[in-house]
């Protein structure tokens, strides 16, 4: 995958995870309106507040409220990892204009990477190192 096609990956999973966040935080809006009229009714009768548990089973603001801050940890993880490719980018970009070969930055695990770079000087040394080691056997095998 290049950088690029990271890039748009994570950009698009943002996207999606913010199309979440803004959904479960209307959600909220809605439950909470609703916890605030619970309560004006209860002041209203002049009763004092109690707790007041929005669902059946469990209190849906404790679950929405958690669900929110899993999708901003989330959203946060991406961004940092959207950062990373960015910075990439930007390296292998400023190299490439620096230098006049091929710059590219390989992943080699989770946020690691390495840079590979190649020109026609890197090639000839290439071919001399391989030629050297040609000579070094041939000299091995006249001394034996």
């Amino acid at each position: 995958m290049t950088l690029k096609e990271d890039e748009e990956r994570l950009e698009f999973l943002t996207s999606r995870i913010e199309s979440e966040i803004e959904k479960y935080n209307e959600l909220k809006k809605e439950l909470q309106q609703k916890q605030v009229l619970i309560n004006q009714r209860l002041l209203e009768k002049n009763l004092q507040p109690v707790p007041i548990i929005i669902g059946e089973k469990e209190n849906l603001l404790d679950k929405i409220e958690s669900h929110l801050n899993e999708l901003n940890q989330m959203k946060n993880q991406i961004n940092q990892k959207l950062n990373n490719v960015m910075k990439e980018e930007e390296l292998t970009e400023s190299l490439s204009n620096e230098l006049e070969g091929k710059v590219e930055i390989k992943k080699t695990g989770d946020n690691q990477f390495e840079i590979h770079y190649n020109d026609a000087t890197t090639e000839s040394i290439g071919n001399q190192i391989s030629s050297g080691k040609k000579l070094i056997e041939q000299l091995k095998e006249k001394l034996k």
